[in-house]
C-alpha cells in the first residue's frame, strides 16, 4: 500500500568552499511518484507558504513535492552575502543531494527568478519551470529603487507589536493586502524574536545581486509557463516575445496566463497556478 506522509526536513546542502554547511529548510510531500516538484517561495516568505498548492489533490496524484525555504527565510541558514546565483546553486545542490530525477520547478516572485536561473545554468537537471509573476529580464532601475524603498521601510517595523499592528505597518509600506498577508504569515507566532529583521537587512544589502542582472540567455529545452498579473510591477507584455530566446518551446499564446491582479498571490489564483503546474507535467 502506498505510503503517504508529510515530513519537515532540515536538509544539509553543501556549496561554496568557504562555507562549510549551508542548510535549507524543506518540507517533503511523499506520494511515491516518479515526478518531483520543487516549490520556491517569494521574498520574505517561507516553505510553508506554497503548501496549499503543493497539497492540492491534483498535484499529489501525479508528483512528489519538496517545498524549500531560501537562505534568510524560514529556518534556512543566514547568509549576509546571498545572491541569485548562490541561491540557485543551493537549489541545484539540494536536487543532487537528494538524487532527484524528473524535476520540475515552481517559483513565486523571487522564487520564480531562482527557478528561471536554475533552468539557464543547470537545465539538464530539470524538465520544466512555472514562474508565478516574475520574468527573467534585468529589473529596471526605477523598479529597483521602489524595491529598495519598500525593503528599507520593512527594517523600521517593530516586531514586538501585535500582528494586527505589524500588518498595518507593512500595509503602510506596501499597500497590497494579499501580499502583506503572505509576508506576515512568516512572522506568526514569532513573538518579536524572529531573525526576520536581520534577514531583511541582508536582503536590502544584496538587492542588486538578486535582481539587477536578471537571468543570462541560455536556451532551456524544457517546458515553461508564466502566470502574471496585469497590474503587477513585473507585467511587461512588450518583453514577452523575447521569452522565446530563453524558452524555445514556449507558445506565447498558451504558456502565458494573464490574470486581473497586482503581484500574483497564489492564494487568490490557486486554480490558475495549479493548472499551470499540471500543464507542464503533461
Amino acid at each position: 500500500m502506498k505510503a503517504i506522509f508529510v515530513a519537515l526536513i532540515v536538509s544539509s546542502v553543501f556549496a561554496h568552499s568557504n562555507t562549510p554547511k549551508r542548510q535549507l529548510e524543506s518540507i517533503f510531500i511523499d506520494e511515491g511518484k516518479d515526478i518531483n516538484l520543487i516549490f520556491i517561495h517569494s521574498s520574505f516568505s517561507f516553505a510553508q507558504s506554497l503548501f496549499p498548492i503543493a497539497s492540492d489533490y491534483r498535484i499529489k496524484r501525479v508528483a512528489n513535492s519538496y517545498l524549500i525555504s531560501m537562505p534568510n527565510h524560514g529556518n534556512s541558514y543566514d547568509d549576509p552575502n546571498f545572491s541569485l546565483d548562490s541561491i540557485t546553486d543551493d537549489v541545484r545542490n539540494f536536487i543532487l543531494g537528494k538524487g532527484l530525477r524528473n524535476v520540475y520547478i515552481v517559483g513565486h516572485s523571487l522564487g520564480g527568478l531562482v527557478g528561471m536561473n536554475l533552468a539557464a545554468k543547470y537545465g539538464y537537471l530539470i524538465k520544466g519551470v512555472v514562474s508565478l509573476d516574475f520574468l527573467p529580464f534585468p529589473s529596471a532601475p526605477a523598479l529597483l529603487d521602489v524595491l529598495k524603498s519598500v525593503v528599507g521601510g520593512f527594517l523600521t517595523v517593530d516586531l514586538k507589536r501585535s500582528m494586527t499592528d505589524i500588518r498595518q505597518d507593512l500595509l503602510n509600506l506596501f499597500p497590497d493586502p494579499e501580499v502583506i498577508d503572505l509576508f506576515a504569515s512568516a512572522l506568526e507566532g514569532k513573538n518579536g524574536d524572529y531573525s526576520w529583521s536581520t534577514n531583511v537587512q541582508y536582503y536590502f544589502n544584496n538587492i542588486d545581486a538578486l535582481f539587477k542582472n536578471g537571468v543570462p540567455v541560455r536556451p532551456f529545452k524544457g517546458k515553461f509557463k508564466l502566470v502574471t498579473g496585469t497590474q503587477s510591477n513585473f507585467y511587461a507584455p512588450a518583453l514577452f516575445p523575447q521569452l522565446v530566446k530563453y524558452y524555445p518551446k514556449i507558445n506565447l499564446a498558451k504558456d502565458i496566463i494573464e490574470v486581473n491582479s497586482g503581484h500574483v498571490v497564489y492564494a487568490r489564483f490557486q486554480e490558475e497556478s495549479t493548472q499551470a503546474i499540471l500543464d507542464i507535467l503533461n
